[in-house]
């Protein structure tokens, strides 16, 4: 810390210390006593850890922690503490945390990248989103479809049905029709040459700055893709069902081979029913 300024000699309000008529300056955050001629109050400022002073209020302000003191150069000085930077105003220093550091705007809250900062900032977004099997309200149309894809809707949905209906969507596709499309490439994004695992991801990459296909655009290949799941699952969902009981009818209807224990084909009433029925 640099030295203090002589001015600290006359104790401000902002100085937690005492004068006393006998001479003593008594130190109210350590409770220590010190001669008010000799600059042994001074010297304990300057050495001890319980206090922070700021140089650019003149020494005239003490802190009793360096977080507080960091906050008052934020605060009243709009120095960023990283940079070593000193805005010119308020706005200044909240347009430098936002582009340099990436803060979100609402909790003000730093990030190390784009990425991250815009994966939170969905975090304050109104749930405006409906699930289109359960109704349950979400922030995002990829957050719906990640609950559907989790199988954890209550409409029943399995991965794999978003999957069978997605390809029956690229089969009828102008786009993709008479194409065969592996398995991991059913959820590409066209623009980007990219593709993933499943729809909720696909989703969730269109939903950043740096995909230029956009299904909230309302006219890519993606956005007709979700909306024919949305369209279909439920059918698709119910003949999975159904195809499923007809499979335990038929299992309950098989009827049960009887067989003969080892050793019993020369049981002597065996031989007598087999010599009967010829």
């Amino acid at each position: 810390m640099p030295k203090i300024s002589p001015n600290l000699g006359t104790v401000s309000s902002y100085t937690p210390a005492r004068l006393f008529p006998n001479g003593c300056t008594v130190c109210t955050r350590c409770h220590e006593s010190f001669l008010s001629h000799d600059g042994s109050y001074e010297k304990h400022v300057e050495e001890s850890l319980d206090h922070h002073l700021c140089p650019l209020c003149d020494y005239k302000k003490d802190f009793a922690t360096f977080t507080a003191l960091q906050d008052h150069f934020e605060m009243d000085h709009l120095w960023c503490e990283a940079c070593n930077w000193y805005a010119p105003s308020a706005e200044g220093l909240e347009n430098h945390f936002v582009h340099r550091h990436m803060m979100c705007k609402v909790c003000k809250q730093t990030f190390r990248g784009l990425n991250e900062l815009t994966g939170h900032a969905n975090s304050h977004r109104p749930l405006t989103v409906s699930c289109f099997l359960c109704r349950e309200a979400f922030a995002l149309r990829s957050a719906a479809f990640n609950h559907i894809e989790s199988e954890m809707c209550q409409g029943g949905a399995l991965r794999e049905d978003v999957r069978r209906v997605v390809r029956e969507f690229l089969a009828q596709s102008p786009q993709t029709r008479g194409y065969h499309i592996p398995d991991n490439r059913l959820f590409s994004c066209q623009g980007c040459q990219k593709s993933y695992g499943c729809l909720s991801d696909l989703l969730q990459h269109v939903e950043t700055r740096g995909c230029f296909e956009g299904y909230c655009k309302g006219t890519g290949m993606i956005e007709h893709m979700v909306q024919y799941v949305q369209m279909n699952l439920k059918a698709t969902i119910e003949r999975r069902k159904n195809r499923g009981i007809e499979q335990q009818q038929q299992q309950q209807r098989r009827p049960v081979a009887m067989t003969i224990p080892r050793g019993a084909a020369n049981h002597p009433r065996v031989r007598m029913l087999r010599t009967e029925q010829f």
